[in-house]
């Protein structure tokens, strides 16, 4: 384009048109292309935290009393006692663990089924806009 105004075969006013609206699509994809490395940030983030989760019971039993609160607090808040129980209540995203594991027991019988896993976590179509199963 450059070359088409200096040969004149486009007018000043159409070059600054044309490379002002250029320019402001370049921006628009960096800040989309911003957009998607935060939420791979967000998507290895929670990764890694599920894989802590998972691996939470056999960590805490190697800790000591100090760090098994530490653990505890982090993972708990509030929790009080009723009828000679502990009722957790748990922080998010811990929340979010647990339920989805009383679901998948609700569903399955207490049995480990992906299909009913992916059921709770992605109820909606799959990446082929077609229902799951």
């Amino acid at each position: 384009m450059y070359v088409d105004k200096l040969d004149r075969r486009i007018t000043q006013e159409a070059y600054d048109e044309k490379s002002e609206e250029w320019r402001n699509e370049q921006l628009d994809i960096l800040r989309r292309i911003e957009s998607h490395q935060k939420a791979n940030g967000y998507m290895e983030l929670g990764i890694r935290t599920l894989e802590l989760a998972s691996q939470a019971h056999a960590l805490f039993e190697k800790q000591d009393v100090h760090e098994k609160r530490r653990l505890l607090n982090c993972v708990l808040s509030n929790s009080f006692w009723r009828s000679g129980e502990l009722v957790p209540n748990y922080r998010k995203p811990f929340d979010l663990i647990v339920n989805s594991r009383l679901k998948q027991v609700e569903l399955t019988g207490g049995e480990f089924d992906r299909v009913a896993n992916n059921e709770i976590w992605l109820p909606g179509v799959d990446s082929n806009h077609e229902p799951p199963g």
